[in-house]
């Protein structure tokens, strides 16, 4: 009988397309010594959000390709993660919230 990984690829590949929310990348960017991106379905309101769980930036290809004019894209999602810098701090769970079933 094989024994299960929940490590396994099928497992992993499964978790990343599950969102994690601002309480798990909070979480990740307090516990990590190496920097954290927040990432996926990122425009100027989820980067806002995301900002304020402090990781170091926020990968937001979709947002400057799909951007009628990219350089503006660029400038409004700037403007929304130092604004989402300058709230409080999102509250660093004590332990990340399960994701898988």
């Amino acid at each position: 009988m094989k024994k299960s990984n929940k490590f396994s690829p099928e497992v992993c590949e499964r978790a990343v397309r599950i969102a994690q929310g601002n309480a798990n990348l909070a979480y990740w960017c307090r516990l990590l010594p190496v920097p954290v991106l927040a990432i996926a379905g990122m425009d100027a309101a989820r980067a806002a959000d995301a900002a304020d769980a402090a990781p170091c930036g926020a990968a937001a290809i979709g947002a400057v390709t799909t951007a009628t004019d990219p350089a503006t894209g660029i400038d409004q999602l700037q403007e929304a993660i130092a604004d989402g810098r300058n709230r409080p701090a999102f509250p660093v769970p004590p332990q990340p919230q399960p994701q898988l079933p």
